[in-house]
């Protein structure tokens, strides 16, 4: 039995091009083959195939997951060729990991028998190719749920598909962009986008903390868990000169990339943002949005998750002031871009954000706040100093500052200073999220061991700031209110009180940060997370204080 030979490339390129019901090549870009070994890819004779010098590139492997790597650091593609043996399962792994890597109207084909028989020889019936019966499946519905799962988005990202006797070719229809790492950004990015330029401006190396000093108390810890030592990577300060488009909260991007200062979590398994949606791990939809409007010269990026919070404004945003006074020093013309929140009516003159960075040094006319999608010919953007999700870290440098803005606030208010504040207070949480419906016997619990109950948000941001950087100890309801412990500056202790279905883990950080013991007194949620996974509703659910740990808060209280 002899076996068909394998087409050229320019043999390929007419039977792809040639068939009547074959997608029509609807993008510029490169030509990208995929071959099992270098001789079969030689056999292909790129040379004869009538495309101009550079536009074809060859990639050998077997494994997606290199094959991948490759492929998303390439400009963009036009046509995905892979001439491996179609009786595997090599073919469609690729496909199911790399076809999001192309821009509407790119094809991906498969050949389907590079090593099958001639016609008339003899063989025995097999079944068809995988990439055959997905290309005949795909072809014959356009109902995700008549499709397995592992193909169900592929489906919908395709607007054309056919199987032929020879190929099987899937037309993208929809755009998906890439997730870059924080780690990748200044390798990868300048080769996957030509027109965006990316310089390192400023580093921090990597860097550890412990929490060996935290105790859990309660029957039920929570997860996840904060490790003994929490290591920070290397934190880096970006320049990208090129077109940026920031259309909300931390979302920016450019070309066909999502730039990792996007993301909140930037570690997790699938980093997210607001105004993406997620296709897998390493892709996202572009949430629609209005034109954006272009802003001429230098802006850092300052933008975080659920603009306007105060909890996410002192955790993840705060985290990204570290790289400010370098890129000023860059660029001096430079301006901190602020955003309102997408939903809400907020007035510039009220939000924090106008108190905090000018007592961070930050000269109020380099502030500009938007509230609808922008462009920008230079954005600086750093890694952040905080993660408060698995895998936890947070960076010793975050305690400088935080002294920084602790001492800008208090000096700008000369009535207003530490002495004289309580050592120990406890701060207490009435309404929102996650409410404690027994409050008022936890508060008497703490002012029968001395404690002074505050309500933070109650307090002008200068009584705020005095009243926790005189504290020694700070207890209370976990949430936004302990997030002041930013202003602490003889802190030597903190206890948290809240229901183990709460997954953040913000007062261990900021005790690590702070070098302060940290004790955990976990109680049981109204709503606790369902047995085989998670729910939002879990983590934000009301409870009550376990009072069968009272004599051990009690005792704890008194101790520090």
């Amino acid at each position: 039995m002899r076996a068909r030979p394998l087409p050229t490339l320019g043999q390929l390129l007419t039977l792809l091009d040639s068939g009547p019901e074959t997608p029509a090549a609807a993008a510029e870009g490169l030509v990208v083959v995929i071959a099992r070994t270098r001789r079969q890819l030689e056999r292909l004779r790129f040379e004869e195939s009538g495309l101009p010098e550079g536009s074809v590139q060859g990639l050998v492997g077997r494994k997606s997951r290199p094959l991948t790597e490759k492929m998303i650091a390439l400009p963009p593609i036009a046509l995905v060729i892979d001439v491996r043996s179609a009786s595997g399962p090599q073919q469609g792994r690729l496909f199911e990991a790399a076809y999001f890597a192309l821009d509407v109207g790119a094809r991906w084909a498969a050949l389907l028998d590079p090593d099958a028989p001639e016609p008339g020889a003899e063989q025995a019936p097999t079944r068809p190719p995988l990439m055959e019966r997905v290309a005949r499946t795909f072809a014959a519905t356009k109902n995700p749920n008549d499709v397995r799962p592992r193909w169900r988005t592929h489906l919908r990202s395709s607007d054309q598909v056919v199987a032929t006797d020879r190929l099987a070719v899937f037309r993208k229809g929809r755009s998906h962009l890439l997730k870059i790492r924080d780690a990748d950004a200044i390798d990868l990015l300048p080769r996957r986008e030509p027109q965006l330029e990316v310089q390192e401006i400023a580093a921090h190396e990597v860097s550890t903390l412990s929490t060996h000093d935290h105790h859990q108390h309660g029957t039920h810890r929570g997860d996840p868990q904060v490790p003994e030592v929490m290591e920070s990577p290397r934190l880096s300060l970006r320049r990208y000169d090129g077109t940026v488009t920031l259309p909300v909260n931390a979302l920016a991007y450019h070309g066909r990339t999502l730039l990792p200062d996007s993301f909140r979590w930037h570690l997790a398994e699938v980093p997210t943002a607001w105004g993406i949606r997620d296709t897998g791990t390493r892709f996202a939809r572009l949430q629609p949005h209005a034109p954006a409007r272009h802003l001429t010269g230098s802006y850092y990026h300052f933008g975080y998750n659920n603009s306007g919070h105060f909890g996410h404004l002192m955790t993840e945003a705060l985290a990204k002031l570290w790289g400010w006074d370098a890129a000023k020093a860059d660029d001096p013309s430079l301006k901190i871009l602020c955003r309102l929140h997408p939903d809400r009516q907020q007035d510039p003159a009220r939000r924090l954000e106008t108190q905090l960075l000018p007592a961070y040094g930050i000269d109020p006319d380099d502030i500009v706040w938007v509230n609808d999608p922008v462009s920008v010919d230079r954005l600086y953007a750093c890694t952040p100093m905080w993660h408060n999700t698995v895998p936890f870290y947070a960076h010793e440098g975050l305690r400088a500052d935080w002294a920084r803005l602790r001492d800008g606030v208090l000096s700008n208010s000369p009535s207003s200073s530490d002495a004289g504040s309580p050592e120990k207070v406890f701060v207490t949480r009435h309404g929102g999220n996650r409410r404690c419906s027994n409050v008022e016997e936890v508060e008497a619990l703490a002012s029968a061991q001395g404690y002074t109950i505050v309500q933070p948000e109650r307090l002008p941001l200068a009584e705020q700031v005095a009243t926790f950087a005189g504290a020694r100890v700070v207890a209370g309801f976990g949430g936004a209110g302990m997030f002041n412990l930013a202003y602490a500056q003889h802190l030597e202790a903190v206890v948290v009180l809240n229901q183990w279905a709460y997954e953040a883990r913000n007062e261990q950080l900021f005790a690590a940060v702070q070098g302060a013991a940290c004790h955990t007194f976990w109680s049981e949620p109204d709503l606790d997370h369902p047995a085989d996974g998670r729910a939002y509703e879990a983590h934000q659910s009301d409870w009550s204080f376990d009072l069968g740990l009272g004599d051990e808060l009690s005792a704890v209280l008194a101790s520090l």
